[in-house]
């Protein structure tokens, strides 16, 4: 949220073009030099606030994605990643982490050097071990593999929801004709527990094909899950649109050919998913316009 910067007030241009100080803080020589000044002003104070401060307008951004929103997308398919996109797994994970690495003694680490160190579609240890503990890594990494199949089945069965207007978002797609798939970069084992929230609402019926990590050689960003899924349609890749909420995401879907929309209800921000340059980057999947 952007502080109210009273970038047009009157108190921050107490002065006129000569220098005079006015008590009422505008005096100029017309009514349209004082509105062309202050417009000039205004502008160059909330530019050097956004340089300064780092600041980007959500105001701005939300009208980013409307216009966006205007780009249609025509296909015959729309392919879906499942954590963060229908899914709000990402607190699970973080939850997930933390008492790993507590168990472990693992020195907590930011989240942004989290989300580095799953970019690639692999967790990659390195980026989040002290030095002195990489020289028994692969005890570490085998230790936390344990306690993932101990504690992750209850923390996605208890806590995994459906993000907000997944169901209604799905079941229209679905009405107006359009088909449903699915590719995630997590093993089948573990389908059925993420699925939970999918299979209370009737929805899982709707994907027609789902891939996993165990279909394929190469997972995410690698094309491979994307085509595989493609062929399995029966569809030229051009034809599908894959939605997902992390650069990983957007890579396969261009690598495959694919059009490709970013949600913000997962790990990436909409600056490093814009620096992909998906054909949308939409709030969530609800918002998601695709016309058949």
């Amino acid at each position: 949220m952007i502080p109210n910067i009273p970038f047009f007030h009157h108190s921050i241009i107490p002065f006129d073009v000569y220098g005079e100080l006015h008590p009422s803080g505008v005096k100029s020589k017309s009514a349209l030099w004082d509105r062309m000044l202050y417009f000039a002003v205004g502008l160059c104070v909330l530019g050097g606030l956004a340089r300064k401060f780092k600041i980007k307008s959500t105001k701005f951004r939300l009208e980013d994605q409307v216009s966006l929103k205007k780009n249609s997308i025509t296909v015959d398919a729309v392919i879906f990643d499942l954590d963060g996109t229908l899914i709000d797994s990402a607190p699970i994970y973080y939850g997930l982490i933390d008492v790993i690495f507590n168990r472990l003694n693992i020195p907590p680490v930011p989240r942004s050097v989290l989300l580095e160190a799953m970019q690639n579609g692999d967790f990659e240890w390195d980026l989040v071990l002290p030095d002195d503990m990489l020289h028994h890594k692969e005890s570490l990494v085998e230790q936390a593999r344990r306690m993932i199949d101990e504690l992750a089945p209850s923390m996605f069965h208890d806590q995994v929801k459906l993000i907000p207007g997944t169901a209604a978002a799905l079941n229209a797609f679905a009405a107006g004709g359009l088909r449903l798939a699915m590719v995630t970069s997590i093993p089948r084992e573990y389908l059925d527990i993420k699925f939970v929230p999918l299979v209370a609402e009737g929805l899982e019926t709707l994907f027609e094909i789902v891939i996993t990590a165990d279909d394929v050689q190469n997972k995410k960003p690698h094309a491979e899950p994307l085509v595989l899924c493609s062929d399995k349609l029966g569809l030229a890749p051009e034809n599908c649109v894959y939605v997902g909420d992390t650069r990983v995401d957007i890579k396969a879907g261009k690598a495959a050919g694919m059009q490709t929309a970013a949600v913000l209800t997962g790990f990436d921000d909409y600056d490093v998913l814009e620096r992909e340059k998906p054909d949308v980057i939409i709030d969530k999947v609800a918002d998601l316009t695709v016309a058949h």
